[in-house]
C-alpha cells in the first residue's frame, strides 16, 4: 500500500517545542497516526482500498464524518504532492547545478587540454627545430666527409690510371721483346730444320744404296732356297703318293675281309634263324624289370670298364 500522510510515522517528525501542550499535541498526533495506520492495514487485509480505510476511520471517530475524513485525506495527499514537487524541483535544480558544474569542468578540462596541447605543440616545434638544426649539422658534416672521400677517390683513381698506363707500357714492351725472341727462335728452328732435312736426304741415299745391295744378296740367296724348296716339295709329294697307295691297298684288304665276314654271317643266319631271333640275356633281364623303373640295368661292360680297357683306348687314340 502506498504511504500517505495518514500512514506516516509522526515519531520521525521532531518538534523544537517541549512544553506540555506540544507534548499533548504530539501524543494526539501519534494516536491519530496509529489509528489511521491500523484502519488502512485492516482495509488492506480485507482487500479494500483507500475508500474502505476512510470508512473504517470515520467509524472509529464518532465526531468525524466520512466527508471530513475524505477532505482531510485529500489535504494530506495535496500536501504530500507539494512536498514531492518541491523535492522534485530541488532535485531538478541539483541536477541543473550538476550539469552546469559538469559543463564548467568540461570547459576547464578542454581549456587545460588545449593549453597542454599548445604546450606539447610548442615543445614538439622546439624539438623539431633542434632536430632540424642537428640534422643540418650532420648533413654539413656528411657533405664535408663526402667531399673528402670524393677527393680521396679521385686521387686513388688518378694513381690507378697512372699505374695502369705504366703497366700497359711494360706489358707492351714485354710482348714486343717476346715477339722478337719468338722470331729469333723461329729462324733458328728453320735453320735447324734445313740441316736436319739435308742429313735425312743423305741418310735416305745411304739407306737406298744399302737396300739395293741387300736385295741383290737376297736374290742370290733366294735362288738357292728356291731350288732346295722345289727338291723338298718333290720328295714330299713322292712320299705322300706312296703313303696313299699303301693306305688304298690296306683299305681294299679291309673291304675284302668285311665281305668275307658278311658272307659268313649270312650263312650262319640262314643255317639257324631261330637262334638269331631268340632274346639275349640283357633283353630278357630288361623285360623282367618293373615298367615303372627310372633306369633299366644294362648287363655287360660299364663305361668305366670300357674306358679302362687298353684295347678300347688304343683303338680310340688310333682313330
Amino acid at each position: 500500500m502506498q504511504e500517505t500522510n495518514a500512514t506516516r510515522d509522526p515519531q520521525k517528525t521532531q518538534y523544537p517545542s517541549a512544553n506540555p501542550k506540544a507534548k499533548a499535541a504530539v501524543r494526539a498526533m501519534r494516536a491519530d497516526f496509529e489509528l489511521r495506520r491500523s484502519c488502512f492495514r485492516e482495509a488492506a487485509a480485507q482487500g479494500g482500498g483507500r475508500e474502505a480505510a476512510l470508512q473504517l476511520l470515520a467509524a472509529a471517530l464518532p465526531g468525524k464524518t466520512l466527508e471530513e475524513m475524505r477532505a482531510h485525506d485529500n489535504r494530506r495527499m495535496e500536501m504530500r504532492r507539494q512536498r514531492l514537487m518541491r523535492g522534485s524541483a530541488a532535485a531538478n535544480e541539483a541536477r541543473r547545478a550538476a550539469r552546469l558544474l559538469a559543463r564548467a569542468e568540461s570547459r576547464l578540462a578542454r581549456s587545460a587540454e588545449a593549453a597542454e596541447q599548445r604546450a606539447y605543440s610548442a615543445a614538439e616545434a622546439a624539438e623539431r627545430r633542434m632536430t632540424g638544426q642537428k640534422l643540418q649539422a650532420e648533413l654539413a658534416a656528411m657533405s664535408a666527409q663526402r667531399a673528402a672521400a670524393a677527393a680521396e677517390t679521385e686521387r686513388h683513381r688518378s694513381a690507378a690510371k697512372e699505374a695502369a698506363a705504366a703497366e700497359a707500357d711494360r706489358r707492351r714492351r714485354s710482348e714486343q721483346s717476346a715477339r722478337d725472341r719468338s722470331a729469333l727462335a723461329l729462324a733458328a728452328h728453320r735453320a735447324a730444320a734445313e740441316v736436319m732435312q739435308a742429313q735425312r736426304r743423305i741418310e735416305e741415299a745411304h739407306a737406298a744404296a744399302l737396300a739395293e745391295w741387300q736385295a741383290r744378296q737376297a736374290a742370290v740367296q733366294n735362288a738357292g732356297r728356291v731350288s732346295n724348296r722345289e727338291r723338298l716339295r718333290a720328295d714330299r709329294a713322292a712320299a705322300r703318293d706312296a703313303a696313299a697307295a699303301a693306305e688304298a691297298a690296306a683299305a681294299r684288304k679291309r673291304d675284302l675281309r668285311l665281305l668275307e665276314l658278311a658272307a659268313q654271317v649270312r650263312v650262319e643266319v640262314a643255317a639257324d634263324a631261330g637262334r638269331v631271333r631268340a632274346p639275349t640275356a640283357a633283353s630278357a633281364a630288361a623285360a623282367d624289370d618293373a615298367p615303372t623303373a627310372a633306369f633299366k640295368p644294362v648287363h655287360g661292360y660299364t663305361t668305366d670298364e670300357i674306358l679302362r680297357d687298353k684295347r678300347f683306348r688304343a683303338k680310340h687314340w688310333h682313330a
